[in-house]
């Protein structure tokens, strides 16, 4: 039981092929060698990447994943490494940001040099000193390349990103992110110049140093003159988001001025440059003072979120995170960019050996043939028989295609976040949770078609947006608030279908309840409360109305369809729903008790549930707090674990030392559970055995001896007597009783040894059986263990 292997995908892919087939996820810094390759801070995939003068990809040091040890380069485990460099003799520098901490690869082994930062985001290697800039702590810091002679050049920086080390060594420019401006650094005597940028004042626009004004900046290299005042800045720039530009039909044109690219929808007239925000590649000319253009991309699907910058001969070389692409722009010609390295945001391949890219929601049809998933922004199954994965229907590019009236096929459907799914029992109908999109999709399997369930209001929505709650109809093209009769759910996050495919039951975890929608006849698409306040948020058990919950982001439902169970996540609960009342009761978790600890109903503590499935009588989930899958065990009313350690990381192995990284959705296939384990970009499996007999967490306690074995009788009532129990598995909150006294107080000294006070005056003459029970309800026994003379 709790044993775990990778079903479909696996960590990284594309090492020993071609740059343009390999895939990289979110990488936020690029370096070149000077003799033709690059060296990629592969940052989501937990590894330092390497692009050879041929072309050819490899993973250079890092085993994948999230974690932090040392040792050997093939098995070392990074938290997010967002920057790496080199030095002249090959060593690699990496900045692993979320550890604080600066690691170095000789060729063979990795060992931290410095381990006191909060979170470095920039780092560059000049005549064997190691600068690195600090996000959190404002700083700009040296080191010898042993780590040695650490000493911070200035703590006055704001939100330092990238930074650029002059050959000579005597300054460095660092994009100052929270200040939104380009500052030069003397590295004798750490004072700082502002170079460009309106301190505090975030825009877009070019123009003189002083007025001019960055929205978000990101990266920046330097091709640099003679002096400080030759130096051309490269800078990195834009929002970081997709809009609404790749979706009206507007292509690019390049045009013959430097720097310009023509917008054009489809009946070639030009679209204003201020239809969307745009990410682009900004030049600083400090002698000049002026900021001016070099290169953007209307098309946010092909330039979003522009990263780190490396010069290598006549190009700059640009880790594009948002897409996890690398893009080459000329510096003699800025209409001459192409897509130089990556695949595709996320993993994103079909067929055999298919790779899944941030699964959300995973669900097995009855019949076991396919395993439906939700990616980024995608639904797509897994064959069973051959595990081949298989393109349903949606896109990368998160939109919402503004006409209901009609079905989507292919990628021609658009979606923003599919955070959930189900299927309807006969298998045609997928119904899907369009997160930001504030609505309800159906997606017909025959035909590979999304269509419009139910939900009006706003599209294309982030976190903190407030879309409204009404009970109401279908509304389709109502992309208005408020309009009468109309149903609006707010960002939902989870949906279950009932076993006769009539309803759905929807967590609208925006606001904060519980809601039906009916799926057959006239009344398709109509909602209705089943529980929970609209838009109030806490923690009452109560019914309809009066129940409260807090961030509901998941639902399931029981067999029988008489019961909901939700996962009420930042009240660190699971919760159950009467259907036919609305009653709402806490099944297991305490909202003042975040954390983690496996026992009785009452007993235990959960940390941030979100994802819920219900199977033979069990409620298991996956809790974004601990990495971990636990279970309620309904029959002995206690929960347990099911699989991980409660470190974020990927391993495969038994359930204690199993590693997940944000495991999610959850379904049942035979004898074993299926997770969605997002950010490892894996469908996992774990082995349930015949899922009745779910061993507990921890062993069973064992009493072995009581100290002293006997007393003689007490002479008065209230008399009471100090005992010592030995033997082993012996966990905090344990109870002790000797035949059917329970000790007045326990006290666990150890796994080994309790002391107990017990109600001796109370207790005839005899022999006593002395049980020890867990909090986890398992008892331990010891016949005639203790006598009363």
């Amino acid at each position: 039981f709790g044993d775990t292997t990778t079903y479909v995908g696996q960590l990284k892919y594309g090492d020993g092929g071609y740059r343009t087939d390999a895939y990289f996820d979110f990488p936020e810094d690029i370096v070149s060698d000077g003799a033709g390759s690059f060296y990629l801070a592969d940052t989501f995939n937990g590894v330092i990447r390497k692009i050879n003068s041929n072309g050819v990809v490899s993973t250079v040091v890092g085993a994948g994943g999230y974690g932090d040890t040392t040792g050997s380069g093939s098995s070392t485990k990074f938290a997010l490494p967002a920057a790496v460099g080199l030095d002249s003799s090959g060593n690699v520098y990496i900045a692993d940001t979320g550890n604080g901490k600066i690691k170095k690869f000789n060729g063979s082994t990795v060992s931290t040099i410095a381990s006191d930062f909060d979170r470095p985001e920039g780092l560059v290697v000049r005549s064997n000193k190691v600068y690195v800039t600090d996000y959190t702590q404002g700083t700009l810091t040296v080191m010898n390349t042993d780590g040695s002679s650490k000493r911070t050049i200035t703590s006055s920086l704001s939100g330092p990103k990238k930074l650029y080390v002059r050959t000579s060594s005597d300054y460095a420019y660092v994009a100052n992110s929270l200040d939104y401006t380009i500052v030069r650094v003397n590295l004798s005597s750490g004072s700082i110049s502002e170079i460009a940028g309106v301190e505090g004042d975030s825009g877009k626009n070019n123009g003189s140093c002083e007025n001019a004004h960055f929205k978000n900046l990101w990266g920046l290299t330097v091709v640099e003159g003679d002096s400080v005042a030759e130096d051309d800045i490269y800078v990195t720039d834009g929002t970081g988001d997709p809009g609404n530009i790749t979706d009206r039909n507007i292509s690019i044109q390049n045009t013959a001025d430097a720097g310009k690219i023509r917008v054009i929808d489809q009946n070639g007239s030009d679209v204003p440059e201020d239809l969307g925000d745009t990410d682009e590649v900004v030049i600083v000319d400090p002698g000049s003072c002026t900021t001016y253009l070099a290169f953007k991309d209307s098309d946010e699907f092909t330039f979003n979120y522009p990263n780190s910058l490396t010069r290598y001969g006549n190009n700059l070389y640009i880790a594009v995170t948002g897409i996890s692409e690398v893009v080459r722009l000329s510096l003699s010609d800025f209409t001459d960019a192409e897509h130089w390295a990556g695949r595709d945001r996320f993993h994103n391949r079909n067929g055999k050996n298919g790779l899944p890219g941030r699964p959300k929601d995973v669900v097995v049809t009855k019949d076991r043939s396919k395993v439906f998933y939700t990616e980024n922004n995608k639904v797509k199954y897994i064959s069973t028989s051959d595990r081949k994965v298989h393109k349903l229907v949606g896109s990368t590019i998160d939109n919402y295609q503004e006409n209901d009236d009609r079905a989507y096929v292919g990628t021609e459907g658009r979606f923003s976040d599919t955070l959930s799914l189900d299927i309807s029992p006969d298998g045609k109908t997928v119904y899907v949770i369009d997160r930001n999109n504030n609505r309800i999709r159906e997606v017909n399997v025959k035909a590979r078609s999304v269509s419009y369930l139910t939900g009006a209001g706003d599209v294309n929505v982030g976190g903190g947006f407030d879309n409204g709650y009404q009970e109401g109809e279908a509304c389709p093209n109502q992309f208005g608030q408020s309009r009468k009769n109309c149903a609006y759910f707010s960002r939902p996050g989870g949906i279950a279908v009932d076993s006769n495919g009539k309803y759905a039951y929807v967590a609208d975890t925006g606001n904060e309840v519980i809601r039906r929608v009916t799926l057959y006849g006239k009344n398709k698409g109509k909602t209705k409360l089943i529980a929970g306040s609209p838009q109030e948020s806490g923690y009452q058990d109560a019914t309809r109305k009066d129940a409260q919950f807090n961030v509901p982001i998941a639902v399931t439902i029981d067999n029988a369809d008489n019961y909901l169970y939700v996962a009420d996540r930042d009240n660190h609960t699971i919760r159950q729903v009467r259907i036919s009342d609305g009653q709402v009761t806490t099944l297991v978790g305490n909202p003042s008790k975040k954390g983690y600890l496996d026992g009785k109903f009452a007993e235990a503590y959960l940390n941030l549930p979100v994802e819920v499935f219900y199977n033979r009588g069990n409620v298991y989930f996956s809790e974004a707090g601990t990495h971990m899958v636990r279970v309620a065990d309904r029959g002995d009313e206690a929960v347990k674990l099911v699989a991980g350690d409660g470190n974020r990381g990927y391993n495969n192995g038994d359930r204690d030392n199993t590693q997940f990284d944000n495991p999610v959705g959850l379904a049942r296939k035979g004898d074993n559970l299926l997770i969605a384990d997002s950010l490892n970009d894996l469908i996992r499996k774990v082995d349930l055995g015949d899922g009745e007999n779910i061993p507990y967490t921890e062993d069973a306690p064992a009493v072995s001896g009581v100290s002293p074995s006997s007393n003689t009788a007490a002479t008065s009532s209230s008399e009471t007597k100090a005992l010592r129990i030995t033997g082993i598995n012996f966990r905090h909150g344990a109870t002790v009783f000797f035949d059917n006294y329970e000790a007045n107080a326990t006290y666990v000294n150890s796994s080994n040894e309790l002391s107990v006070v017990i109600p001796f005056g109370q207790m005839p003459r005899g022999s006593y059986d002395v049980t020890v029970e867990n909090s986890d309800g398992q008892r331990g026994t010891k016949d005639n263990a203790y006598t009363i003379l």
